[in-house]
């Protein structure tokens, strides 16, 4: 992976922002951003404040994990996505995805796209960000390429609870894991006329026309 690159330009979704409180702790919800006026794809940390105390994480130091990104299986049958996200002392936060499902292949596509990938770390308690973006290296994105063309082909049966099971057993002290959430009616992607926010304070939204964009 590439040095990240922070800038406090963010702009998030407003579906995403209002539903912030009704996540449950521990999950990870995939979405896009703005950076920079771009579209960029995102993943959401719900982190209660132990995690983030755990791996350090607030809002005047930036998060520097190192990323790898994983695709697992059972006899090629059951499919995975696991992302970590490594920090001092083999601290690590695990993140499971569910391939099959079309949030994830949007956001596999915008990746890949844009050759980005960021992350936000959401403080429940606190109600605050601490968001980073980092460019995706050749590796990576050779991983993403393959991946997305076979997320694409996945049945939504895929039986990916059963993988995150056999991953689960693999958790050591020093590990975290944040699974996949989904839920219906919840547009957490930046769409051509939508509205975003700069903050937590989803009052301060404004629609995304007449900024650069990605959308095609």
């Amino acid at each position: 992976m590439k040095k990240p690159d922070y800038n406090s330009g963010f702009c998030y979704p407003s579906d995403l922002m209002d539903n912030l409180s009704g996540f449950p702790s521990q999950h990870a919800i995939l979405c896009s951003v703005l950076f920079n006026n771009d579209p960029k794809g995102g993943i959401v940390l719900i982190s209660p404040p132990s995690d983030l105390e755990f791996f350090g994480v607030n809002p005047s130091i930036n998060p520097e994990p190192y990323v790898r990104f994983r695709m697992l299986n059972i006899d090629k049958k059951a499919f995975a996505i696991e992302i970590h996200l490594g920090f001092d002392n083999e601290k690590i936060l695990k993140i499971h995805l569910n391939p099959s499902v079309s949030p994830t292949i949007e956001f596999l596509k915008i990746c890949l796209k844009t050759k980005m990938i960021s992350f936000h770390y959401y403080n429940q308690s606190m109600r605050f960000f601490a968001s980073s973006i980092t460019g995706l290296d050749d590796e990576d994105v050779g991983w993403f390429k393959r991946n997305y063309d076979l997320a694409k082909k996945l049945s939504r049966m895929n039986d990916y609870d059963s993988v995150c099971r056999a991953l689960y057993l693999q958790l050591k002290p020093q590990h975290r894991l944040y699974h996949y959430f989904e839920k219906d009616g919840i547009d957490c992607f930046v769409r051509e006329g939508s509205m975003v926010a700069k903050s937590i304070d989803t009052k301060k939204t404004f629609p995304t026309e007449g900024l650069k964009k990605m959308w095609n």
